[in-house]
């Protein structure tokens, strides 16, 4: 096994005490087609190579460059990348999009931005403040949060973010959109916390007939006793080139839901309100029109997109609160998905 530092082999070694203890990689990875990986990470202490939190790059020869958060965002309030924020490729893999945000303190709200950074050098291209479209203030960009930029096919990038008065959107936040150079694209999905939203082809959903050749599919929960949340939590797809008025906050103009589904099981004592879609990203299947995602009754299900029913599922627990997990088809067309900390491999 090769291991590579991104800061320089040389370097760790000669004190590997002093960044073990101070230097943790805080994101997910993301490789392009060379090989070439990227990942946040965060500084908590001092260290002899003076690093603080950035964003790295680690090529496929193993040799590393790497930027500051701040530097990169242009400002010094910015103290690291967003948690649990994977990176993402543009679709010729020359920019990398990333979260980037303020320190945790208590009592005050985490904002942010989303960075484009040339994906050789690191040097920033454009970036945008991440805000609330129903305040125009910062957006949360909380250290909870697992949601990642993902770039549709005609190269739109979509992140989702906390509103910035918890819990005035019944804490679903909201899905911003930006065109490749991070300009507003159009109107914000309605739901944005901790979620990444999958992309799927519009002719899934053979009922629609907007002007989108693609839809985003994600999780649409509306947390009971939370603002006005009625537990009535969902899966939606959604046409990010449509609107309608938003089914919480009227005065705003978001993404048209296009189909949606309600959670089959009963929170415990509740006729009315269902066990939450508590996921980040689903695995879509063009071939059967369906999508599969995991609910936190420890089933995983397939949503048929054409007869819009949950038509086939799979037990993994007896249903337990878990991380904000998902579901990936490999190229076998095995289905893999984390439950309770476990990853199941399901086969027909």
């Amino acid at each position: 096994m090769t291991t590579h530092v991104f800061f320089g082999s040389a370097t760790y070694n000669a004190n590997p005490g002093a960044y073990d203890a101070a230097v943790f990689i805080n994101t997910p990875l993301t490789c392009d087609a060379q090989g070439n990986v990227f990942f946040g990470f965060q500084v908590t202490g001092a260290n002899p190579a003076g690093l603080v939190s950035g964003i790295a790059r680690v090529d496929a020869n193993g040799n590393g460059i790497w930027v500051s958060a701040a530097t990169a965002a242009g400002d010094a309030a910015i103290q690291k990348p967003a948690m649990n924020s994977a990176p993402a490729l543009s679709l010729d893999g020359a920019t990398l999009y990333v979260a980037v945000n303020t320190p945790a303190v208590s009592g005050v709200t985490q904002t942010g931005y989303l960075l484009a950074l040339n994906s050789t050098t690191l040097a920033t291209r454009s970036k945008v403040a991440l805000v609330d479209p129903s305040t125009g203030n910062g957006a949360r960009i909380s250290d909870n949060d697992t949601s990642s930029p993902v770039v549709g096919p005609d190269g739109r990038v979509f992140f989702g973010v906390l509103e910035s008065q918890f819990p005035t959107h019944n804490a679903r936040g909201w899905l911003l959109q930006f065109d490749a150079q991070l300009t507003s694209a159009g109107v914000p999905g309605s739901f944005g916390w901790d979620v990444s939203p999958t992309v799927i082809p519009a002719a899934m959903v053979a009922a629609y007939s907007g002007p989108s050749t693609y839809l985003l599919a994600l999780k649409y929960n509306n947390y009971e006793g939370v603002g006005t949340g009625d537990g009535l939590n969902r899966l939606a797809v959604i046409d990010p080139r449509g609107s309608q008025a938003d089914p919480v906050i009227s005065s705003v103009q978001v993404m048209r839901e296009v189909i949606t589904i309600l959670g089959p099981t009963f929170d415990a004592g509740s006729t009315t309100a269902r066990r939450e879609w508590c996921i980040n990203t689903m695995a879509a299947d063009p071939v059967t029109k369906s999508v599969l995602a995991n609910n936190e009754d420890g089933i995983m299900y397939r949503w048929d997109l054409a007869t819009n029913t949950l038509s086939q599922s799979i037990v993994l627990t007896t249903g337990i609160g878990q991380a904000y997990t998902p579901t990936l088809i490999g190229a076998d067309g095995a289905v893999y998905a984390i439950s309770n900390a476990a990853l199941y491999s399901i086969r027909a």
